[in-house]
Order: structure tokens, then sequence, then C-alpha cells
């Protein structure tokens, strides 16, 4: 009995000991560390932060990775993909089963020839402990483990990709609910100067030195305005409700944005070549299409070892104790077979061709995402050069704009300008003033576009720009469709 039970507790801590091993793949990595550190998010942005009053365009980015559902799905995904890497392993290691069982039965003879045993019970007491081990299988179970870890590449880096869409969108809203604020000042102030003009206008009529036309025409324009205004605020109430949220903040909360319009900005053009060769060095997505296309390859490994057996080893020990025959002991097998389908109806050469069938599909995934990511990179560079050249042209178009608005005023106080060439300069200067807010706001926007599609930070890149060309300057660097350089 003392050696049935060392045998039991021996095989107990080997089945854990083995477990232990395969179930032990890695920890869990922190899936936005790299994606912040892209995007200019602050020193704390690995922090947990409480839901401030005064939100900026740092806090946003940080409340939207902590508590968007998009992203927390994709790393749910990212464990599922880990854990199967763990269940594809399983097949590498000992398979040990063990298993007890006790019978009782009792069988009453209403008549019998030995009345001393014909009532007697019956019991049986069984315990098995065995293993099971794929000797081999021609790469079969390897090509899988590869496979799943494949996989598991490929499904962080979508976590990536899910992270900067959701940055980027929130980034959207954000700024254009600071453009519609600024908005709002501008048009205040084009309501309060009309309104001078307003009461300007209706003492002239008074005095009989205008017509009502001028009080009409200034009047409609000031409506106008209002109705603008009031319109604005109802846009701006809904992209709120938006960004609370997408950031996680109870849709009742009162909070404020803050930030500044051109916070970043630098003087250096940047290349284009430069921002190109570093979207396709650290971009997820294109991350991920070469994932894709490593576990095809490893699949169709798998998929072609099914045209070969598998050999097997396995052993058992038993243990038998029957009560009524008096006897107990052990029994000892082992045992080495081999499975080889001889006919499986075109079952692995059907699978061998959609393997080949994915592999294919991955490869012109990633010539599609290589495309995609080029245009992006040249859509955000053109984007960036148009705004500041619209920003230095707006600017010019405000200044002769409000010169204007001053010389209309006072010649329309000197009874030589009519209420509408008035309307007309006061709309010329609101008009430059939104679209200089707009096209500011909007270049703030583009520079985290830019970060998005190079996979790099704004500073990154100027300093590599700055940085002087390394050798003659002479060589120019190719990327083609599968990610990799030529010379």
């Amino acid at each position: 009995m003392k050696y049935k039970w060392t045998v039991h507790i021996a095989a107990c801590c080997f089945l854990y000991v083995c477990t232990g091993c395969v179930s032990d793949y890695t920890l869990p990595p922190d899936y936005f560390r790299e994606s912040l550190s892209v995007f200019s998010t602050g020193p704390a942005a690995h922090a947990d932060i409480p839901v401030p009053d005064t939100v900026d365009i740092h806090t946003c980015i940080r409340l939207v990775v902590k508590n968007s559902p998009e992203i927390l799905s994709s790393v749910a995904d990212s464990v599922i993909a880990e854990e199967s890497v763990t269940s594809a392993m399983s097949y590498l290691v000992p398979k040990i089963t063990l298993e007890a069982n006790h019978t009782y039965s009792r069988f009453d003879m209403i008549e019998y020839s030995n009345p001393d045993t014909g009532n007697a019970p019956d019991e049986l007491t069984t315990a098995r402990l065995s293993t099971r081990y794929l000797l081999y299988d021609f790469g079969r179970a390897r090509a899988l483990v590869s496979q799943r870890y494949a996989d598991t590449d490929a499904a962080r880096a979508r976590v990536r990709t899910v992270t900067d869409r959701m940055v980027i969108s929130a980034v959207t809203l954000f700024y254009s609910v600071r453009a519609m604020e600024e908005d709002l000042l501008i048009i205040t102030a084009s309501i309060d100067s009309l309104a001078a003009r307003l009461r300007d206008a209706e003492n002239f009529f008074a005095q009989g030195i205008r017509s009502e036309s001028s009080v009409l025409t200034v009047r409609a324009a000031l409506e106008d305005l209002k109705y603008r205004k009031a319109a604005l605020e109802n846009m701006q109430f809904k992209t709120m409700i938006q960004l609370k949220r997408m950031m996680g903040i109870p849709l009742k909360a009162e909070i404020s944005l803050a930030g500044e319009r051109n916070a970043r900005s630098f003087d250096i053009d940047l290349d284009l070549g430069i921002c190109i060769d570093a979207a396709f060095s650290v971009r997820p997505e294109i991350k991920a299409a070469r994932a894709v296309i490593v576990s095809a390859r490893h699949g169709i490994d798998a998929a072609k070892a099914g045209r070969w057996p598998l050999f097997l080893i396995s052993a058992e020990i038993s243990y038998t104790d029957i009560e009524w025959m008096l006897h107990e002991g052990y029994t000892v097998r082992g045992n080495v077979s081999m499975q080889w389908d001889l006919f499986d109806a075109g079952e692995t050469r059907s699978a061998v061709r959609i393997e080949r069938e994915k592999l294919r599909k991955a490869r012109l995934q990633l010539k599609r995402v290589s495309d995609t990511v080029m245009q992006e990179v040249m859509t955000a560079l053109a984007d960036i050069r148009e705004l500041k050249r619209q920003q230095i042209a707006l600017h010019t178009a405000i200044e002769s704009a409000r010169r204007n608005v001053e010389e209309m005023q006072s010649l329309f106080r000197n009874k030589k300008a009519t209420a509408a060439e008035v309307v007309e300069a006061e709309r010329q200067l609101l008009e430059s003033r939104s679209n200089l807010n707009k096209a500011a706001y909007a270049f703030s926007r583009a520079l985290y576009e830019l970060e998005r599609s190079t996979g790099t930070s704004v500073e990154g890149l100027v300093s590599r720009c700055a940085a002087p060309p390394k050798g003659t300057g002479t060589e120019k660097v190719e990327q083609n469709s599968s990610g990799q350089t030529k010379e």
C-alpha cells in the first residue's frame, strides 16, 4: 500500500511540473507602451489617471487608450492567440493520465449451492497511471507551434493598429471641439460688432440720414450669425458627447478642453524617403501582414506532414484489487505504435492547397498594406505642407480684412459707405478668422496623423531629417512589396 501511494504522489508531481512548463509561455506585454511612445503624451503617459475637470490632448489620448472597448477587445484577441501557443506546445510533451475507480456490488441469490458465499458483496478497486508521447511526426507539431507564434505576433501588431486608429479618432474629435470653441468666440465677436453697426443704422434711420434698408440689411446679417452660432453650439455639444464616450468619461460630467492651436511646429521640411523608410520599419499593419505570411508558410509545412505516419509511444502502470477473488497486483505495459493514413480521400492534398492559397492571399495583403502605408505617408506630408501654406496666406488675409472692416466702419459712420458694404467686410473678416482657426487645428491633427502613418514621433522624424546623410548620399533605397530593401 505504501508503494502504491508513493507512485501516485510521484505521478501527480510529474504532471504538475509538466503542466507548469508548458503554460508558462510569457507574461502579457505592455501593449500600449510602444504606441504611446509614438504620440506625444507627456512624461506620465503610462500612469493611471483620474478624470480631471480640464482635459488636454495628452490626457485625452491616455484616457482613450485606457478605457476604449475596441482596444481592450483587441488585447483579449492577443491573449487568446498567446494561449493557443500553449495548446499547440502540448503536443510536444508527454500526456499523463491518472484514473482511479472503486466498485461495490452485491448480488442476492434466491437459490444457491453454497450458503456461505451466496450473498457476499463484491468490491473491485483499480488505479491506472498512463502516459502517451508523440515520438515523431515529421515536423507537424513543431510547424503548428511556429504557426501559433506567428499568429501571436500578428495579434499583437493588430493591438497596436487598433490603438493608433482610436487615438487618431480621439485627436480628431478633440481638435474639432476646440476649433468649434474658437469659432464660437469669433462669431460672438462678430455679433457684437454687427450689433454696434445695427445701433448706428437705427440712429441714422431715426435721423432720416439712412433708409430702412440699411437697418434691415444689418439686422438680417446679425440674425444669420445668431443662427450660425446656435447650430455650432449644438454641433459642439454632440461632438463633445462622442469624445466623452471614447474617453470613458460619464456623459453628464462637466469637463473643459484645454490646449493651444499650433502647440507643436517645426521649420525643417521632412523628407519623404525618410518618412517612408520609418513607416515600413515600424508600422504595425506591415508587421501583422508579414506575420500572417510566416504563419501561412508554417501552415503549409504542417499540412504536408499529414502525408506521413505518426509514431507514438505509450506506457501504463495499473493496480487492481478484487476483494472476492482475494486478488491484488500491479500490471506494467509499454507500447510503440504507428498511425498512417494510407488513403484519406484527398483531405491532405486539399489542406495543402488551402494553406498555399492562404499564403498567396497573405502576400497580396502585404502588397496592399504596403501601398496603403505609402499613400498615407505621402498624404500626411502633403496635408502638413498645404496647411502651413494656408496659415501663412490666411494671416495676410485676416490683416487685410481687418483693415477693410475698420475702413468700412469709418466710412459708414461718415455716411460714405452702405450697410451692405459694412456687412460684407464683417463677413470676410469672420470667414478669414474662422478658416485660420480651422487650418491651425487641422495642422495639429495632421501632425498626429503623420505620427500614426510613419509610426514615429514628429520629433524623431525631424531629428532623422536633420541628421547628415550616411555614405556618399548617392544610393537610393527602394522598398518592395514584401517589406525588404534592395540597393
